[in-house]
């Protein structure tokens, strides 16, 4: 497979082609979730907004009791076996959905 699959989540199918595009590439691009692209245009803006930011705005929203927020380069532990390491290279928001 070459490129980022496009998965229909409308489709009767979806959930197993979304579960076998990530175990095989790791992710996917979804189509048929009705987000309006005015919405998707706007999230886009604000998450290169607030990446364009200073450091010290970034840090006014670290990561808070709900996991949610700003999470420094340097910051992250990654644990792959018994040995804890700090991902040197690891920087993001978290913002996460939750189903109810």
């Amino acid at each position: 497979m070459s490129g980022i699959p496009i998965v229909d989540i409308s489709a009767n199918n979806a959930s197993a082609t979304l579960g076998d595009a990530l175990e095989r590439v790791g992710f996917a691009y979804l189509s048929g979730h009705g987000v309006p692209q005015d919405v998707i245009d706007d999230a886009f803006a604000a998450s290169r907004a607030f990446h364009d930011s200073s450091l010290e705005q970034k840090r006014s929203l670290s990561i808070n009791a709900f996991h949610r927020g700003y999470m420094g380069m340097a910051t992250s532990t990654l644990v792959t076996s018994s040995v804890a390491r700090v991902n040197a290279l690891a920087r993001s928001f978290s913002i996460t959905s939750q189903l109810v």
